[in-house]
């Protein structure tokens, strides 16, 4: 099934995408010239805007307009929501060994387990 007019999944990345540029409703109708109305009418998930609009959101936010109509969450092999966060290095495993930051890719963890802080991974490998 499409997600092309899906107004809760455009709410959800409105709001992401809101979140992550400091960016709250008066910031973006005043800066985009919307009706306040029809714009909490999006972010509140009771109507969808049209196509011109969300191109006018993504030029805001620099994205394209697939990241505020398509559904991006991940989802694991059980079902549970999950967020990417780099894997930054291997290490020994033991004690007196220094991590040295280099990037080599992300490892998926349970979004829940994501909320707080900045996170990275490191793999850990036996002596």
């Amino acid at each position: 099934m499409s997600d092309l007019g899906n107004k809760e999944i455009f709410a959800k990345n409105l709001k992401h995408y809101m979140q992550i540029n400091n960016k709250n409703r008066y910031d973006i109708c005043r800066d985009l010239n919307f009706a306040y109305t029809t714009f909490a009418d999006w972010y509140n998930a009771k109507i969808y805007p049209r196509i011109d609009k969300i191109e006018m959101i993504a030029n805001y936010f620099n994205i394209k307009k697939s990241d505020l109509i398509e559904n991006k969450e991940k989802i694991d092999k059980l079902g549970n929501p999950v967020v990417e966060i780099p894997l930054l290095g291997v290490v020994k495993a033991g004690y007196d060994y220094l991590a040295q930051e280099n990037w080599i890719g992300t490892v998926d963890v349970d979004k829940k387990l994501a909320e707080s802080g900045d996170l990275f991974a490191l793999k850990v490998k036996r002596r």
